[in-house]
């Protein structure tokens, strides 16, 4: 049986490395949460529940965040997952991350064939409109990633100002 979430109430799970808290697309659009059992191998389940305490989450929050970065390599095949010490994120495999590209799109005032040029031959214009179709599916978590990197250019500007 499907349940709702609660309005204001957010469903998180921590990223390696002391990563920010990312919320599910669930969280994110308020949707209704359904439930899905399955039986795994023990293998199989011993290995999920070691991957899922190194990024300090439960069974439910590690499927949940599995399932859906799976349906985004599914949906947008140029788009791959990297943990690092901002946590985890979206970006275009073996290319920038998808917050950096929105950032240079905004740059350009949304224009593609700008968008294109700035990056040249090194990530293909397929990889670029797959980076910004996946920021509209999950604006949320693009706009943590670039309100993150903003607050770290303004404290870095910060300190560097001669007094």
């Amino acid at each position: 049986m499907a349940r709702e979430s609660v309005p204001g109430v957010r469903c998180t799970h921590r990223l390696p490395s002391g990563g920010r808290f990312r919320p599910t697309s669930i969280a994110r659009n308020h949707e209704t949460m359904s439930t899905i059992t399955a039986r795994l191998d023990s293998w199989l389940r011993d290995d999920l529940e070691r991957i899922w305490k190194s990024h300090g989450e439960g069974p439910s929050t590690g499927l949940r965040r599995i399932a859906e970065e799976w349906w985004a390599m599914e949906h947008y095949p140029a788009i791959a997952f990297r943990d690092g010490v901002s946590g985890r994120r979206a970006t275009i495999r073996s290319g920038p991350d998808v917050w950096e590209v929105v950032m240079v799109a905004r740059d350009y005032g949304d224009d593609r064939n700008a968008l294109r040029e700035h990056f040249g031959e090194s990530v293909s214009p397929a990889a670029l409109d797959q980076a910004l179709a996946y920021a509209e599916r999950f604006p949320e978590e693009v706009e943590a990633m670039i309100a993150d990197n903003e607050r770290m250019e303004r404290l870095l500007s910060a300190s560097h100002t001669v007094r």
